[in-house]
């Protein structure tokens, strides 16, 4: 007999490596040259770095060989190391010689830089041009210390042009957070998942351990139960008990698919309390087991199945309603969640199941007897509810039970919450184009996507209007409507520079926050903040040729500004302004700052928004704190925007 070994070969591509560099010795604001190879492998983003600082691209400037930029201000004397960076990919490093100068920067319109606030010193900025100054403080860690806004505390800052004119941004006055019976409730539960994510990963790990090989969790077609069974579920009942305490109940299968299993609790209220049909619980169980469950599963992962059902349950029962009935008045009231203690396979008290708990209609969601849940109401949030907490249970699945870490932190958790409503909200907007699917034909997005899609634009709106007063990534409690909309806002356009894949990314490891985007992007996360509030400013920008703005600095699944000036033609009363962060917003001239300074206050995770106009010389800028220096974990940095003039 014979044998015979083939092999397949085929060509990879070198990485892009710079050669040369030219001048060879240059400073800080000078025109550099870099030449190489394979530079058409590079993104549209790609730029070059000195001494670990971008350089400003200079557009157009790229060939297959070469790329030039404007150096960095505030270069040190000595060494210098270039290289091409594009995303997390880094070139070969090349050599030069860095001179101490100082001279103006020179942007061209729509073009930014960021630098940190230790390197403002000797930043200047070119006359005869108008610019848009945003100090940041792009914080990594978590600054809150308690429960109410206040708890997040405000740092100080001074901004200094010599001699120019700075504007401020006039914000909103913003109640204070006060106790709400969601966010209490919601602060609870993620708290408490974090809590038992040892205990969780540890009795998946040992369930799975006591499995013969070859034997699956899996059960078949046949073992689903049949429609109209029933089953007692526990669900839990108290937003203060220690530990937790349950109501058993009663609960009937109404509808059964192919991910989830949707049953209704036999004491929900019926016929003139407002309660619904059979057929509508089965209709909206269709849309989650055809609709909505596999959108998550797509962009996320499938969900766990430590009860070896595949399937998802969904439970309709007034326990969830009754959870808010000892509050007064007739707002804030829970909507439905999830709760990590059922993916606790040790945990007898609750259900060792996944399962997604809704509130139904007709029942009391206040101690005012009158307040129950409508039916268009609970129609209408539902759907998202779902899909939003249906994310939650995907993530704690594949943090906690697959890779043994901790629940993501709450502003990357409840970020990708409302990523998923906005995703199940654009297959509605697909499915119906204007004007079809619209009560109203004027409105901006159908029916069947309101509960998806239009408290998310109004939360991010909210939160760029008075972004000094709100954070990113040190949320209160589980995040403020405003800080989960700016979330879900960096979060879209993470998924415009880099896919929706990405998404999959964040959800499928055990790393957390920051950190977790840092990994999956390659970028620091001070960049990502900088150039995500840039975005925000410029997308769409008012009589801009679009093709002149970096894609960087641009939404490209939204038109942002188009939606928020149809909000605003709608509905003045929460969108008073066309655009949430724009210098037209800019207090009016008797308000600007003729001195050498202003200053302000903004809490970790946020950024302030200025306007200066240099229509004669040069200006020197500075950015410090009022007193001594910036603590280091706030990483404060100043972004500067050339703007077009102003009409």
């Amino acid at each position: 007999s014979s044998s015979a070994t083939s092999f397949c070969t085929s060509a990879i591509a070198a990485p892009p490596t710079i050669a040369t560099v030219a001048p060879a010795t240059f400073g800080a604001g000078d025109t550099i040259t870099v030449t190489g190879t394979d530079f058409a492998l590079l993104g549209t983003t790609a730029a070059i770095t000195v001494n670990g600082e971008r350089a400003t691209t200079i557009p157009g400037s790229r060939t297959a060989t070469t790329l030039r930029a404007v150096a960095p201000p505030c270069l040190a004397a000595g060494p210098a190391t270039l290289r091409l960076v594009d995303g997390p990919f880094e070139s070969p490093a090349a050599t030069a010689t860095a001179v101490s100068r100082t001279r103006p920067l020179v942007l061209a319109e729509f073009e930014a830089t960021t630098l940190p606030a230790t390197a403002t010193g000797c930043l200047a900025l070119a006359g005869g041009a108008r610019y848009a100054l945003l100090p940041s403080f792009a914080a990594t860690q978590d600054f809150a210390i308690g429960r109410t806004r206040d708890s997040v505390p405000g740092f100080g800052f001074v901004l200094g042009a010599s001699g120019a004119p700075v504007a401020q941004v006039v914000p909103a006055p913003r109640p204070p957070v006060t106790g709400d019976v969601a966010a209490d409730f919601h602060a609870f539960l993620r708290w408490q998942e974090r809590q038992l994510a040892p205990e969780a990963a540890a009795a998946w790990r040992a369930r799975q351990r006591t499995l013969p090989d070859g034997v699956s969790l899996a059960l078949g077609a046949a073992e689903i139960p049949a429609v109209g069974s029933t089953r007692p579920f526990q669900v839990l009942n108290s937003l203060t008990a220690s530990p937790s305490t349950y109501a058993t109940i009663t609960a009937r299968l109404v509808y059964a698919g192919s991910n989830i299993l949707l049953y209704v609790d036999q004491n929900t209220p019926g016929g003139a309390n407002g309660g619904v049909a059979d057929a509508t619980y089965a209709t909206l169980g269709a849309q989650f087991n055809d609709e909505l469950y596999p959108i998550a599963a797509r962009t996320f992962s499938a969900s766990s199945d430590i009860d070896a059902n595949q399937r998802v349950f969904v439970l309709f029962t007034p326990v969830v309603n009754s959870l808010s009935a000892d509050r007064p008045g007739c707002g804030s009231y829970i909507a439905g969640f999830f709760n990590g203690a059922d993916l606790v396979a040790s945990n007898t008290r609750a259900n060792r199941a996944e399962i997604f708990y809704g509130s139904v209609p007709g029942a009391q969601i206040s101690s005012q007897a009158t307040c129950r849940l409508g039916v268009a109401a609970w129609q209408r949030t539902t759907p998202a509810t779902f899909i939003h907490e249906l994310q939650h249970l995907i993530s704690y699945g594949q943090h906690v039970l697959a890779r043994g870490g901790l629940s993501e932190d709450i502003w990357l958790n409840e970020g990708l919450s409302h990523v998923a409503e906005e995703l199940g909200g654009r297959l509605y907007e697909q499915r119906f184009p204007p004007p079809s699917g619209r009560t109203d034909p004027a409105q901006l997005f159908p029916d069947a996507a309101q509960g998806f899609l239009p408290p998310n634009f109004g939360n991010a709106y909210d939160f760029f209007r008075a972004s000094t007063e709100y954070s990113l990534t040190s949320p209160t409690q589980f995040g403020t409507l405003e800080e989960r909309g700016v979330a879900w806002l960096f979060l879209r356009w993470l998924g415009d520079q880099r896919g929706e894949g990405i998404y999959s990314q964040l959800v499928q490891t055990n790393r957390l926050g920051t950190a977790n985007v840092e990994q999956v992007t390659g970028e620091p996360f001070t960049r990502l903040f900088a150039d995500y509030v840039t975005a925000v400013l410029l997308d769409n920008f008012p009589g801009a040729d679009t093709t002149r703005i970096n894609p960087r600095f641009q939404f490209t699944s939204r038109n942002l500004r188009a939606i928020y000036a149809r909000l605003n033609a709608i509905d003045r009363t929460n969108f008073p302004v066309a655009y949430p962060l724009d210098l037209a917003n800019l207090a009016p001239a008797g308000r600007l700052v003729a001195g050498s300074t202003v200053s302000g206050t903004v809490k970790p995770g946020g950024f302030d928004l200025f306007d200066l106009r240099l229509p004669g010389g040069a200006a020197t800028m500075s950015f410090r704190a009022p007193s001594g220096a910036f603590q280091s974990s706030l990483n404060a940095q100043l972004t500067v925007v050339r703007v077009p003039a102003a009409p």
